[in-house]
Parts: structure tokens; sequence; C-alpha cells
């Protein structure tokens, strides 16, 4: 692709989303979600396996935002 488009496009959304966040809303919902997933590994002069864990997280928030 053209890297002039490519710029184009990323500087709508980087001046799009600030504008949309100027907007005030009284109440607001937050999801975030995070996620570990790693390889199990073994080394070829110990014959250990090291096993992986595989662990993740949710964050939801809500917020409300009273009129003085």
């Amino acid at each position: 692709m053209n890297k002039t488009f490519l710029a184009t496009v990323a500087a709508f959304l980087l001046f799009s989303t600030t504008a949309l966040a100027q907007v005030e809303q009284p109440s607001q919902v937050t999801v975030q979600g995070t996620a570990l997933i790693t390889k199990e590994s073994t080394a070829d002069s110990i014959p250990t396996t090291h096993r992986t864990t595989k662990s993740g997280g949710l964050l939801v928030g809500y917020s409300y935002q009273f009129n003085s």
C-alpha cells in the first residue's frame, strides 16, 4: 500500500477518536481483557520439561457522572 494513504488513515483515526472523546456521556462502561499464553520448553542438556501456565484476566468497570 501507499505510505501516504496509510498515514492519512492513521491521522483520520487519531483525530476522529479525539473528537469523539470530547462528547460527555453521563455513564460509561469499560471492558479490558488480557491473556498470557506461552509455549512449553525443554532444554537439550537437561531432560526436564518446563510446563507452562495459561492465565488471563478480565476487568469490567462502570462509572456515572452526577450533574451538579
